[in-house]
């Protein structure tokens, strides 16, 4: 009904602009003067308008303000009702020029119309009596014309005709014809309109232009959608303009976007119907998208196409939104220099065209229960920083929700255009500003946008999710920009093929956030992690690590009893048990400048209660004045606080990785909060990676050579008598 009325009211308006521009006071004057542009005339017929008035009363007023004002267009409104009393107004009793009364219920109603009782008294035997009140005290009673019946057609019959005289006569010639009746199945009113067609035909008379369009199609093609700037995807219905036009996003205009609807209404075929159109566009463009719901599986196909990341997958989450923030500074000092507003204004005086980056989220409220509070919430906020700064330098976001307060103000404030799909409730419209009505039974895709309805396009043009994989791989067949990709850590990562060094230190694994190698830092360096978590390798790789950087630096090794280090490189002394590890820790915690040194605890644990501990911890004491010297110290995260006098001193690491870890491990010996995670998130040999209090997760390398399983390659050393 409000597209009826908004297409009415834009036809009023049409006929006023043409009526101003031809010099004519009304359409009768146009059609007096043989005007080709003369448009016909526009009867609007309401039946039951009672039944209008009580379910759509705006409607009915507005269909009565373009009646007031179109009689001089060409305009005209026929209504009918059974009970005119409390229905019609006096406004439309003023504009109402002609009334017709058929047979009433009651004398009242009668004078209701036509101001006198006459219709009241029709015989009910004759249907079609009416009474017609031309203006004041005319009143003229007429039969109405029946247009139900059906017509008769001729047949062929034998007839003989003769003269009849008293005396013989010559008979007549036979007739060409004889006829009687037989009734059609055609009833007058569709042989009237199929005459007028067949006449209009003939004539090559052109179709009056109609008041408004077709509706919306229930399905649309994305490949059959009208040009347009940007990335169209959709169709628009304009009724105030009286067309329908490609829906198209120009994202360096409205930077992200936010498409809200309940289950079941399109979101993620409009996501992968958006990868598909930007794949298919003249703007070179990378997509990623971060899935919560599966849906977006086909696209990873499109080699555009940099990742499809689950949301469970926070290891490529994370490196995603790390590999946008350093996107988003490269890419703001490039169009600083080049003085470009934004990317399309870079791309236009540069040959080398920076590709635009599209980044889906589906389903922004999953996203944020996981994300909303990593690193204290610093995560998410640096989420909606690259929503808030993105759109300058061509990085782009198209989050989905179910409902309006799934985002938050603070970053929906930074998305400037909003789709919303069929929502769950009326109250939902209502917050994201949608006519009332306009979507309550809408087919999936159909949608609200920038003030107009909009049936956004499918792949292929089916909801057939085979076939729309089968056309998002014919793309993917033709396309030729490759995204790059957001790669996963490996689990297995050998320290030969790895830099020795990295500013200076020595390499031992890789962070997953942006998959680039990490070193060792000076000074007192942590080993720590549960059982079968990878400590005795992550140990070894350290050490083979420094022994390759610093050649020439002595090695030591101290452990309460024999463990699985003594073949991890050529030491310069080992001490295996409490009285040999406490000889050997007095005398080099006495040295005064032992040079560069690489001193070892194997399982600081194994030192509880024996008189080790404390000359031990002098020794890691002592060391911290040594600027060459490194410590290395292996401990568990169950027994490590039972060595208390070691313990104190490991608190004095500014370095270290606890393997496996959970959310409380970090408080323990690093002092700085760990994000929220458990064991089952980290494979053996990976870790929280601890340096100058920031936390990063990474992977640690293999060593050359790793012990086999189940052997104990280390030199054993008999126990001092």
């Amino acid at each position: 009904m409000t597209r009826a009325l908004t297409s009415l009211r834009a036809e009023v308006k049409r006929r006023e602009e043409l009526l101003a521009s031809k010099g004519a006071k009304d359409l009768l004057t146009l059609e007096e003067r043989g005007d080709a542009e003369a448009p016909p005339a526009l009867v609007i017929v309401i039946d039951e308008f009672a039944a209008l008035v009580s379910e759509v009363p705006e409607f009915v007023d507005g269909v009565v303000d373009i009646a007031q004002r179109g009689r001089s267009l060409g305009i005209h409104l026929v209504m009918a009702t059974q009970r005119p009393a409390g229905v019609i107004k006096d406004n439309l009793r003023a504009n109402t020029n002609l009334r017709i009364g058929l047979r009433m219920a009651d004398e009242a109603d009668s004078r209701d119309v036509l101001g006198i009782d006459r219709a009241a008294h029709f015989d009910p035997g004759t249907p079609g009596r009416a009474a017609a009140k031309l203006g004041a005290g005319r009143v003229r009673d007429f039969q109405a014309a029946y247009v139900g019946g059906r017509s008769t057609r001729a047949r062929t019959v034998d007839i003989e005709v003769r003269e009849l005289p008293f005396a013989p006569g010559a008979p007549w010639p036979a007739p060409a014809v004889g006829t009687t009746s037989k009734i059609t199945e055609e009833r007058d009113i569709e042989r009237l309109a199929r005459t007028v067609r067949d006449a209009a035909h003939n004539l090559r008379l052109p179709d009056p232009r109609r008041p408004w369009l077709d509706p919306l199609p229930p399905l649309v093609d994305l490949d059959v959608l009208p040009e347009s700037n940007g990335t169209v995807l959709g169709l628009a219905d304009d009724p105030a303009r009286q067309r329908q036009l490609a829906f198209a996003l120009d994202l360096d205009t409205v930077g992200s976007v936010a498409i809200f609807g309940t289950g079941g209404t399109g979101k993620s075929t409009l996501l992968r119907a958006l990868a598909v159109a930007a794949s298919t566009g003249d703007d070179p463009a990378w997509i990623y998208a971060i899935d919560a719901t599966g849906s977006l599986a086909s696209i990873a196909d499109l080699p555009n196409c940099g990742a499809v990341i689950a949301l469970t997958d926070r290891e490529r989450v994370i490196r995603l939104l790390g590999r946008l923030e350093e996107q988003l500074a490269t890419r703001g000092r490039m169009l600083a220099t080049s003085q470009a507003a934004n990317l399309a204004a870079y791309n236009a005086t540069h040959a080398e065209r920076i590709p635009r980056i599209i980044v889906m989220v589906d389903s922004i409220a999953a996203f944020r229960a996981d994300y909303g509070f990593d690193a204290a919430g610093r995560l998410f906020d640096s989420f909606t920083q690259l929503v808030a700064a993105g759109r300058q330098v061509g990085i782009h976001f198209v989050l989905t929700a179910d409902r309006g307060a799934a985002v938050p103000q603070a970053l929906l404030a930074s998305i400037q255009e909003r789709i919303v799909l069929r929502m769950a409730s009326s109250s939902e419209f209502e917050v994201l500003g949608v006519p009332r009505g306009m979507l309550d039974d809408a087919p999936a895709g159909r949608g609200y946008a920038r003030g107009l309805e909009v049936q956004f396009a499918l792949p292929a043009g089916t909801t057939d999710l085979a076939q729309q994989s089968a056309r998002i791989g014919e793309i993917a067949a033709r396309a030729q920009a490759t995204a790059e990709p957001v790669q996963r850590l490996e689990e297995k990562i050998a320290l030969a093929d790895l830099p020795e060094t990295i500013e200076g230190m020595p390499v031992f694994g890789v962070a997953d956030d942006d998959l680039r190698p990490v070193g060792v830092p000076e000074g007192l360096f942590v080993v720590t992690g549960p059982f079968q978590s990878g400590r005795s390798t992550t140990m070894r790789t350290i050490v083979a690590a420094t022994r390759a950087t610093f050649r020439d630096a002595d090695a030591y090794l101290l452990s309460g009893r024999p463990g699985v280090l003594g073949d991890a490189t050529g030491w310069t002394e080992t001490a295996v048990y409490p009285e040999e590890a406490e000889l050997l820790a007095q005398r080099l915690a006495a040295l005064d400048d032992p040079g560069t040194v690489l001193i070892v605890i194997e399982n600081s644990g194994d030192f509880e209660g024996t008189p080790a501990e404390g000359a031990v911890a002098r020794l890691l004491k002592s060391s911290r004045r040594q600027p060459r010297a490194r410590c290395l110290v292996e401990t568990d995260t169950i027994t490590a606080g039972a060595a208390w006098q070691l313990y104190a001193e490991l608190k004095t690491a500014r370095g270290g990785i606890v393997l496996q870890p959970e959310e409380s491990d970090g408080a323990g010996i690093f002092r700085v909060p760990f994000p929220r995670a458990t064991r089952a998130d980290f494979p053996p040999g990976r870790g929280l990676f601890v340096n100058a209090g920031r936390v990063r997760r990474v992977q640690v390398a293999l060593p050359p050579c790793p012990p086999k399983r189940g052997q104990d390659s280390v030199e054993m050393h008999p126990r001092p008598a």
